[in-house]
């Protein structure tokens, strides 16, 4: 930071954190949550004059969510760490077919309920895919058999399935 002739700022954020496990807080009276926490600073250094330091600070969260987790979502959700082979056209569209996947899942995201939006992949197929099921075929239907509590959610999502169809 010394070797430049260019103005910038540095703005300090201060964290006050207080390591008590979920839910324990109602529990706790507000000098013992004080007497159990500790403070963490972290440090942006910017040369944007013109915004104000809340501005900045809340410009610099929203950049690291939006690039920095969607990166590594889409790396180790997708398999997409090492490319399989050292074929650059058969890296290539294997890269895009994981493109098209990422696509599809941020797509399916938009249609699950709201608290379902922020999981990872990992979980997603944790949470759905991996539901117990059985496929029976009677009397010229074909019927998916699944624990009654995830009824509901499939539902739901078929039905938005539909909603967008329409469209």
């Amino acid at each position: 930071m010394g070797d430049t002739n260019h103005a910038f700022r540095i703005i300090v954020v201060k964290k006050t954190v207080t390591p008590v496990l979920h839910g324990m807080e109602q529990f706790l009276s507000p000098e013992e949550l004080l007497s159990y926490g500790s403070e963490r600073y972290s440090v942006i250094a910017t040369n944007d004059q013109e915004m104000e330091a809340g501005e900045i600070v809340h410009f610099y969260r929203q950049r690291g969510d939006t690039s920095e987790n969607r990166i590594k979502e889409f790396k180790n959700g997708f398999n997409l760490k090492y490319l399989p082979t050292s074929h650059f056209k058969a890296n290539a569209l294997y890269f895009h077919i994981g493109t098209l996947a990422y696509n599809l899942f941020i797509l399916f995201k938009q249609i699950l309920h709201s608290n379902w939006q922020k999981h990872t992949i990992q979980t997603i197929r944790y949470k759905l895919y991996h539901i117990a099921g059985k496929v029976i075929t009677h009397a010229r239907q074909t019927i998916l058999k699944v624990n009654g509590q995830f009824v509901e959610i499939l539902n739901a999502i078929r039905q938005k399935n539909y909603e967008i169809s329409l469209e």
